[in-house]
């Protein structure tokens, strides 16, 4: 962190007499000009906290999303990219909100640096933490006990950090879960005054804004305190979870709305498609020749736009356990954020064992994930996927493979990728694309560092259905149209 001078330390608190009254704290052009902390007159009268929010960071902030678990550029925004973050100014108790409007995300930042995230129905705990903010950079980092998916013996800003870093009328959002794995990052230029903290105070989070207020406690999990208490949970009930992160979300079953196969029929095939980002066009086709398939073997093609000379890679991860609690998912996942397998050990394990495949269009490649974060190794063809073909066409490059009979599921509901029904919908999907030296399979190590062109994904994330995404939030994957 730069240094600074000694009458403008960081995070320090000063008398009233410092504070700059008289000027237009509504005029963008003045957050733009002025590089120092906005202090808060809060709690007993006379007194002064600070707010640990660069002066530069109230305002409405547009753009759009460069890395995040869905990809690149991956929302195509209801609002056009306009109004992606708003940052309110101090209310009257010195709280200031946040709230990232396409995904109905608040954040509450008290005066005493503790933070409560709360979307559909849902909150986490954050903090800000006065060691690692300056004049231009406010960083959030998690508050409370480690998740099963947090990096194993994680604290604070080694489960998951937050860092935003206004530069005049640009700001630089970066997400990291857990760190050194970026989880999302955003490339951002204001576009109006701060908001207004009371409308973003009295936004109501969820479908149909059903949540109460957001309200700054200890606990991560479900509201524990909803405006309109909902029925007993059943079966269909929507599942809530423990959420923590700019792309969290309530998760709900899909609703039975297909046709219900019996044990004791034969039916199928199912031939099913989604796309996992739109900017490159990502996708995966399934064929589930029978149904039920208990068990049957699927055939796969996966595909993405890639430049000549640069590869692509699938890879599947452990089943899906985003933000769970330890009594959801008892055994630690601690890999779950970064490449490599950790679902061994886990009651998330995936049939798949964390296999990877890659190829430059001409040959396929196994692949495997030893780091958290760091290079691939190649490795032998075990014989688990068959029908192994690659191919690159039209700016498109594919891989096709069938894997071993398994119990995909009973029903044709179970074997959508879309709601919380099956192994396909919760299978987590690892997929990149970067340069390769060579289109030799025979040589190893010649897979370039993918950036941003990645993603990690459970299919499932967004969706109620195959044709309906959550009321209330932008669906990151969807069918294919053609």
């Amino acid at each position: 962190m730069a240094s600074m001078a000694s009458t403008r330390l960081p995070c320090r608190r000063e008398s009233s007499s410092s504070l700059p009254w008289g000027h237009d704290y509504s005029s963008p052009s003045f957050f733009s000009r002025n590089a120092f902390f906005l202090f808060l007159s809060v709690g007993i009268p006379g007194s002064v906290q600070l707010s640990l929010l660069p002066a530069g960071l109230a305002g409405v902030w547009s753009g759009n999303v460069t890395t995040s678990p869905g990809g690149p550029l991956v929302l195509d925004f209801p609002h056009k990219r306009h109004t992606f973050l708003e940052v309110s100014s101090p209310d009257a108790e010195g709280n200031v909100f946040m709230r990232q409007h396409d995904f109905n995300q608040l954040f509450k930042i008290q005066p005493d640096f503790k933070i409560q995230y709360c979307v559909g129905g849902v909150e986490a705990t954050f903090t800000v933490v006065p060691a690692r903010c300056d004049n231009t950079t406010l960083t959030i980092c998690w508050r409370g006990p480690r998740l099963p998916s947090h990096k194993t013996g994680c604290t604070g800003c080694d489960c998951a950090m937050w860092t935003l870093k206004v530069n005049g009328d640009m700001l630089s959002s970066v997400f990291q879960q857990t760190p050194p794995a970026v989880h999302m990052s955003t490339e951002l230029v204001r576009t109006g005054a701060p908001a207004d903290p009371a409308e973003l105070k009295a936004f109501h989070t969820g479908p149909n804004g059903k949540y109460q207020e957001c309200l700054v406690s200890n606990n991560t999990g479900p509201d524990p305190d909803p405006i309109t208490p909902g029925p007993p949970p059943t079966a269909a009930a929507p599942r809530q979870r423990a959420l923590g992160c700019p792309f969290s979300r309530l998760v709900q079953k899909p609703p039975r709305t297909s046709v219900q196969y019996k044990t004791n029929g034969r039916a199928g095939p199912v031939n099913k498609c989604m796309v996992l980002n739109r900017h490159l066009d990502v996708r995966l086709r399934y064929i589930v020749p029978t149904v039920p398939c208990m068990p049957c073997a699927v055939h796969y093609t996966f595909s993405m736009k890639a430049d000549p000379g640069n590869y692509i890679a699938l890879g599947f991860k452990e089943l899906e356990a985003t933000y769970a609690n330890w009594y959801e998912v008892p055994k630690d996942v601690g890999n779950y954020w970064g490449m490599s397998y950790g679902g061994s050990n886990s009651t998330r394990q995936s049939p798949f064992g964390g296999r990877i495949l890659g190829t430059t269009g001409s040959c396929v490649r196994h692949l495997n994930a030893t780091a958290f974060i760091g290079e691939l190794l190649d490795v032998e063809d075990d014989g688990w996927f068959t029908d192994l073909r690659a191919e690159r066409s039209d700016g498109r490059v594919s891989i096709s493979f069938t894997t071993p009979p398994m119990n995909y599921g009973e029903t044709e509901a179970s074997l959508t990728w879309a709601g919380y029904e099956g192994m396909i919908s919760t299978q987590r999907l690892m997929w990149a694309s970067g340069p390769a030296e060579s289109d030799d399979c025979s040589k190893t190590h010649t897979y370039g560092y993918h950036s941003g062109t990645r993603g990690l994904i459970w299919p499932g994330f967004s969706t109620v259905d195959e044709e309906h995404q959550l009321p209330g939030f932008f669906p990151l994957t969807a069918t294919c149209t053609q």
